[in-house]
């Protein structure tokens, strides 16, 4: 059965579709998308709450949308499994309404891409924090597996030995971790130059970066500056659980965590 009745269908009007929200089984509620933003915005900003309450719940939200300029309509389900757990921070920090909901982060989730041609290159990536990944080399190159920060590979192990991917030919670049208070715990300048493409670029701080990224997870935070300006960051959320699959799949070393 369709999960609109008949008197809540999204409906034409100079050829534009309305988008619905719906929370359980009450009436959807129209969505409205300013000049074609990416972003959809409750018209009636007093069932919010509803809508939010819901989520962080872990209740049943389904959403309805259309394409802009061609209107092909989609319906999907929203998930949202950390989300009890952000709103409290919201709770405490800022002072959000208590609904009532406790809620832990939950275990990690990987999303596994390996390649068909058994060339030996692989990509990993967190649900739901999608910037921290890890990637493994074609072989034909040399392999090696190294933590990634949105579109940079950075630290890991290749041929044997410790090595950073991102390279910093000034001297400029730098990669910092901080714990869950923004406390700087990790500070070390990025390799200025590059080895071999079998041994990859000589770095023996990625063994105490990797030690030290391991414990500040989940609640740390990974980053990488050019010029004192951040290029590239990520939650550490799911480190442990990529570190593992490099355990296992490639030449990462054993890392225990003392919290």
């Amino acid at each position: 059965m369709p999960w609109l009745d008949n008197r809540c269908r999204g409906t034409t009007q100079k050829g534009h579709r309305t988008h619905l929200v719906r929370v359980g089984e009450r009436a959807p509620n129209s969505l409205s998308g300013p000049n074609q933003q990416e972003a959809l915005t409750l018209t009636n900003s007093q069932r919010a709450e509803a809508v939010v309450s819901a989520l962080v719940k872990g209740s049943r939200v389904r959403l309805r949308y259309f394409d802009w300029p061609d209107y092909a309509k989609h319906d999907t389900e929203l998930d949202a499994p950390n989300l009890a757990y952000v709103y409290n921070m919201g709770r405490d920090e800022c002072g959000w309404k208590d609904i009532g909901v406790s809620g832990g982060l939950s275990d990690a989730e990987l999303d596994i891409y390996k390649s068909d041609d058994r060339d030996g290159f692989a990509r990993v990536n967190v649900v739901g924090n999608e910037d921290l990944g890890i990637q493994k080399g074609f072989d034909e190159y040399g392999g090696g597996c190294h933590i990634s920060i949105g579109v940079s590979s950075t630290f890991g192990i290749k041929g044997g030995r410790w090595t950073n991917e991102e390279v910093s030919i000034g001297g400029d670049g730098k990669m910092v971790i901080k714990n869950d208070g923004g406390k700087v715990v990790f500070s070390e300048n990025l390799p200025e130059s590059y080895g071999s493409q079998e041994r990859g670029n000589h770095w023996p701080p990625a063994e105490n970066a990797a030690e030290v990224a391991f414990e500040e997870s989940p609640h740390g935070s990974i980053e990488i500056l050019e010029m004192g300006y951040t290029s590239e960051k990520a939650s550490l959320y799911g480190f442990k659980r990529l570190w593992e699959w490099g355990v296992k799949n490639c030449s990462l070393p054993s890392l225990t965590s003392g919290k």
